[in-house]
């Protein structure tokens, strides 16, 4: 009988992984703008689709996305580098206001 292989254990996230950003007081260039001068994050947008990547340096990226209401965006983040996204969301409602709800 042969030796059973060891797996690598599969990492899952420490919280819900979609998430909705309401920010009803700029839009999402406006939110870019902030976030391309006011930290050291690598942020993508695509004006014309409306969706921002945001890179997180440490490891970890979150993906905005507009959705058919004002304000209200639709937000997904990656597994990998879960705490170092979460401290992202922080920075960015303390940077452009609005705040963060789970996706239930």
């Amino acid at each position: 009988m042969g030796k059973m292989k060891k797996t690598n254990k599969v990492s899952r996230p420490k919280g819900p992984l979609e998430w909705i950003y309401i920010q009803e007081e700029r839009t999402m260039r406006e939110i870019y703008d902030l976030l391309l001068d006011g930290t050291e994050y690598d942020v993508e947008y695509w004006e014309e689709a409306q969706v921002m990547e945001v890179s997180i340096p440490q490891e970890g990226n979150l993906d905005m996305e507009a959705s058919e209401e004002a304000g209200v965006y639709w937000v997904t983040v990656s597994p990998k580098g879960y705490e170092n996204t979460m401290e992202a969301m922080k920075i960015i409602t303390d940077l452009c206001g609005g705040h963060f709800e789970i996706d239930e």
